[in-house]
């Protein structure tokens, strides 16, 4: 009796299959109580108590009726065949597309296309968000709340139209045209080199030459290219390259100028003297010599040479030969000997001397 609560607490008596299985165990306990409750405390009345028909009147009656109370409460206890009744579990609802939504809530709100949006759709985001997160928060939430929930967010954010105002332009400002630069003359030069190094002038140049001629090119081709190169440039560009074309031409040798035949003088009337054996002949003159001059000279010396036909030298030499001696005869002929003796000796020399410089 004193463990009632003990099966009253049990599942067998909580989830009994019958009713009457547990108002039998009820009946039985409250029988036995008071059959205990009349053992032990006498009757107001005065009259013997009982226990269903035994009368509790002696101590073998009270035993039988505690044996009977009891047997009566043991069947009753094992008739209850009552067990746990765990609850059905209820389908596991997917909630990672949500919670995805929900996580994303704060990368929205930098968008612009949030914080641009209307307040009324800004509104109705953040509204979204929030009704997410008490689906999230909740264990029983349906599979139909976490659909709802997911479609409202999805809808506010589409909604969400903001654009970032575009700032106003900054006005371009107009660049100062460069002054125009003729290249004309240059880009001439530059198309004349190809010419240039097919010619003798280019090919028969010292080798310091042509390398100036290349490099000059070269700088002319740089400056032709240069969008920023200067009138100044481009002209210099042209002449250096102009002048080193120039310097390329071979420089001409002067022809000497021949120093000019002495004129021929009187004899002295000796012969063999170094002027008069050399009569005619210039040691510093060129090899080279005019012919006709000297042919001139040889015949007119070989006509003085003929009887009677004395020139101006031996005519002088005669006279002076007859002035030493005028008296004697012997002596005028003697210096006429001499004089042609001399000039035969001229004549000679002269003979030589244009034979040794032969052209």
């Amino acid at each position: 009796i004193n463990k009632d609560s003990n099966v009253t607490n049990s599942d067998k008596y909580k989830y009994a299959t019958t009713t009457e299985k547990k108002t039998a165990f009820d009946t039985a306990l409250s029988e036995a109580k008071n059959l205990i409750n009349n053992l032990t405390t006498p009757s107001a009345d005065g009259t013997t108590p009982k226990y269903g028909k035994i009368t509790l009147d002696t101590k073998e009656n009270k035993q039988k009726a505690l044996d009977e109370a009891l047997k009566k409460l043991q069947d009753a206890v094992a008739a209850l065949d009552g067990k746990e009744q765990k609850p059905t579990p209820a389908p596991s609802v997917d909630k990672s597309g949500l919670k995805a939504l929900v996580d994303a809530a704060g990368q929205v709100k930098d968008s612009d296309a949030y914080k641009y949006a209307d307040a009324n759709k800004q509104g109705a985001y953040d509204k979204a968000i929030s009704d997410g997160q008490s689906v999230l928060a909740k264990t029983d939430a349906t599979a139909d709340e976490v659909t709802n929930a997911v479609n409202a967010i999805n809808t506010a954010k589409t909604a969400l139209d903001g654009k970032k105002p575009e700032p106003a332009p900054t006005p371009t400002p107009t660049p100062t045209p460069a002054p125009s630069v003729d290249k004309s003359g240059l880009q001439h030069e530059i198309a004349n080199s190809g010419d240039v190094k097919k010619s003798d002038d280019y090919n028969n140049a010292p080798s310091d030459k042509k390398q100036a001629y290349d490099h000059a090119l070269d700088h002319a081709n740089e400056v032709n290219k240069d969008p920023n190169a200067t009138q100044d440039q481009v002209n210099q560009a042209a002449e250096d390259l102009k002048k080193a074309e120039n310097d390329l031409k071979p420089t001409p040798t002067p022809t000497p100028t021949p120093s000019p035949l002495p004129t021929p003088g009187a004899g002295t009337g000796n012969a063999g003297s170094g002027s008069e054996a050399g009569y005619g002949v210039n040691d510093n003159a060129p090899t080279t010599v005019d012919k006709g001059e000297l042919n001139i000279q040889i015949n007119s010396a070989e006509s003085d040479l003929q009887p009677g036909n004395a020139g101006s030298g031996n005519a002088g030499n005669t006279n002076a030969g007859a002035g030493a001696n005028s008296g004697n005869a012997a002596g005028s002929n003697a210096g006429s000997n001499a004089n042609n003796a001399a000039n035969g000796a001229n004549s000679a020399a002269v003979n030589a001397a244009v034979e040794s410089n032969q052209a």
